[in-house]
């Protein structure tokens, strides 16, 4: 099975990112009619239910990686400019059926695990949060040089913003951190000119 669903990538993702930092949304699966099963159709859920319209899924996720402490319903400019700010795809390149009570099969898994290994080369995430914790049990081994934060599924029972902001937090401080290592630059060994006094 070949990637189905492309991810969405924010306008301004490279550019202008959340927090000064390439983050990826991962979230589980699509739900839906077959006939949804098609490569727009992560771009299409994001635009409609993400930005135009309001979605208590899309407004908790909104929060948790803003960070953002506060309650209420965000303006369409906000969200526009969160999302397109973030990268955002489904690791289960299928619709697994009419309602979350339908669970991916052990094919769907594998299928996933490598969509994703190519998603990461491509989006070049510098964070990846992984919305639920069941979903961290099916990830293949990740590669070096991304920083992951796993937090309970937004629309979990007992999901509670003070436990899932702060992995998230840690995540994006890791990898300013680690940017910031390789960016500095290595002490000169050339000490300039030196003066001859019997020149």
């Amino acid at each position: 099975m070949e990637r189905i669903f492309e991810p969405w990538i924010g306008a301004n993702y490279q550019t202008n990112s959340a927090h000064n930092c390439r983050i990826l949304i991962l979230g589980e699966s699509h739900y839906g009619k077959p006939t949804d099963a098609r490569l727009d159709f992560t771009n299409y859920i994001v635009g409609r239910y993400a930005i135009t319209e309001r979605r208590r899924f899309f407004t908790v996720v909104q929060r948790l990686v803003s960070l953002d402490t506060k309650r209420g319903s965000y303006s369409v400019a906000s969200k526009r400019a969160f999302w397109n700010s973030v990268a955002f795809c489904n690791y289960v390149q299928a619709i697994v059926g009419l309602k979350a009570r339908n669970r991916p099969t052990p094919a769907m898994w594998d299928t996933g695990a490598r969509v994703l290994l190519q998603v990461l080369k491509e989006a070049q995430p510098e964070v990846v949060v992984v919305l639920g914790l069941e979903l961290k049990k099916y990830l293949p081994a990740l590669p070096a040089g991304v920083e992951f934060a796993y937090i309970k599924h937004p629309s979990g029972r007992g999901m509670k913003y003070s436990d899932c902001q702060p992995p998230i937090r840690a995540a994006i401080e890791r990898a300013i951190a680690a940017r910031s290592v390789i960016e500095k630059p290595e002490p000169s060994s050339d000490k300039g000119d030196l003066c001859d006094d019997n020149s």
